[in-house]
């Protein structure tokens, strides 16, 4: 199984996520390398374990601290079960299924914190003015990126059994 390039790649984005978060943001939009190396994974993971690799990803970088325990792992498994069906068999699909999952994330994301400040919770990382700039910032940022990871897609791309 290819599952060790995914396993670095998701630790070198949760790294450099954590590690500079602060120089990655504009104002409070930030740019969300986790939520873009999660949604490539669950381009590049047959459709039952795209989700599951993407929820995988953001509960570890829920782990890290980033935010409460689920917040991430839920708005990128839902983004990836989204976005899971597009084929992306080409550079410009896979460009455009992840700014559409990163689109989804933000949504799901911004509900989960009106659900959370509703019920008691303190209110999450930024409001609607910040998570707009987060899609924008992370939705044009996915263009540039995505390009190597097409290039190397035959390295992450899991293949299903054939029996």
């Amino acid at each position: 199984m290819k599952f060790l390039p995914h396993t670095l790649l998701a630790y070198l984005s949760i790294g450099l996520q954590r590690g500079l978060g602060d120089l990655l943001s504009v104002g409070d939009a930030r740019l969300d390398l986790v939520w873009l190396i999660a949604l490539f994974f669950a381009l590049s993971i047959p459709k039952a374990g795209g989700p599951l690799a993407a929820a995988l990803t953001g509960l570890a970088y829920d782990l890290t601290g980033a935010g409460p325990i689920g917040w991430h792992a839920a708005s990128l498994g839902l983004a990836a079960a989204a976005i899971g069906f597009l084929p992306a068999n080409r550079w410009s699909r896979m460009a455009g299924a992840i700014v559409a999952g990163v689109v989804i994330a933000a949504i799901v994301a911004g509900i989960l914190n009106g659900l959370r400040s509703l019920f008691g919770g303190t209110a999450a990382q930024y409001g609607f003015g910040g998570m707009f700039g987060t899609i924008l910032l992370t939705g044009v940022f996915a263009l540039p990126l995505s390009l190597p990871l097409w290039k190397w897609k035959r390295v992450f791309t899991v293949e299903t059994a054939r029996f």
